[in-house]
């Protein structure tokens, strides 16, 4: 009896470790069931924030993009406007260096002209002058030299007259533009000397011995 008793009990307790088993494996299988659901919820939660987040930078790269492109086509319509102003600019001062070189030009013409009109006047008035002052110093030239020469002419016949007899006296042919002899000519280089040297006037040096002597005669 005891045998059957001890038979039942250990079936009895094999039954009831193999129920907790049982038990606790279905509570197992749950919880994990449960982990994995929060799991994929939480999984769901960040992908979808992932997917925001990604979505939001999408929108952002287009709006920068945006802004780029709103830029370089603000920056390209500056410089755009700045070359024609600047092209503008050239040309208007293009324009005023032409004017300036051309009135430049003019008054430059007009003073050469000027000038040239003065220097051609200048130099008729000088010719003119030249003229005037070479015939004015030629006549007064000319004058002098004849009378220079009459009154040598004059000395020398004067001379010629009181001298002796035999000496010649030399008759003053020959004389220079200054109304002295020219030595060039044999008749007043050699023989007389009275007349030998004489000043510029025509009368006898008295620095000279031969002239001394004869004055004191």
């Amino acid at each position: 009896m005891k045998k059957v008793f001890g038979l039942m009990m250990a079936v009895l307790f094999g039954a009831a470790i193999s129920f907790a088993q049982t038990t606790a494996t279905t509570a197992t299988q749950s919880a994990k069931q449960e982990v994995k659901k929060e799991a994929k919820k939480v999984s769901a939660a960040a992908q979808a924030r992932r997917d925001s987040l990604a979505t939001v930078r999408k929108e952002a790269a287009k709006a920068n993009a945006a802004t780029r492109t709103e830029a370089v086509k603000a920056t390209n319509a500056t410089k755009t406007e700045a070359q024609k102003v600047g092209t503008a600019t050239k040309t208007e001062a293009k324009k005023v260096d032409a004017a300036t070189r051309k009135a430049y030009a003019a008054k430059r013409d007009s003073l050469v002209a000027v000038r040239r009109a003065a220097a051609k006047t200048a130099n008729a008035t000088s010719a003119e002058a030249k003229k005037v002052g070479a015939s004015t110093i030629s006549a007064a030239k000319r004058d002098s030299i004849a009378a220079r020469r009459a009154e040598r002419k004059a000395g020398l016949e004067k001379k010629a007259a009181a001298a002796p007899n035999g000496q010649a006296v030399s008759s003053g042919e020959h004389l220079k533009k200054d109304g002295t002899p020219d030595k060039r000519f044999k008749e007043n280089k050699a023989g007389v000397s009275k007349t030998e040297h004489l000043k510029k006037d025509g009368t006898p040096d008295k620095r000279f011995k031969e002239n001394r002597k004869d004055g004191a005669k």
